[in-house]
């Protein structure tokens, strides 16, 4: 009964911290061709590069398994844990708030044409 409304409602959070992460790719780069190139090979090596690096590197490893890349993955398992939902809240929410306030710090000091 709660299955469709939590994954619906976690599905939209994680879907908008990969745009928030797509926002500040857009505020970085100047020329969209550049930006839409870029934030396709972005979105399509990161996961596969975090879990190389993070074999290797546990820092990284911890950082791969709360980042919404290995995250968005649990949205969809029927039966959670007590410690799941939290992270799964807080994950997309944080990524949604450090990369606007990134993107607000480049876009400030972008001069404007």
């Amino acid at each position: 009964m709660f299955f469709i409304p939590r994954a619906l409602g976690l599905t939209l959070l994680y879907t908008a911290g990969y745009a928030a992460i797509g926002a500040l790719f857009t505020a970085i780069l100047t020329d969209s061709g550049k930006t839409i190139g870029f934030s396709m090979i972005f979105f399509i090596m990161i996961d596969m590069a975090l879990a190389g690096i993070g074999s290797k590197i546990a820092f990284i490893d911890t950082l791969y398994d709360y980042s919404i890349f290995k995250l968005v993955g649990d949205i969809g398992k029927p039966i959670m844990d007590s410690g799941d939902l939290p992270a799964l809240l807080i994950v997309p929410l944080l990524t949604f708030a450090i990369s606007g306030m990134l993107g607000i710090l480049v876009y400030r000091r972008k001069e404007i044409k």
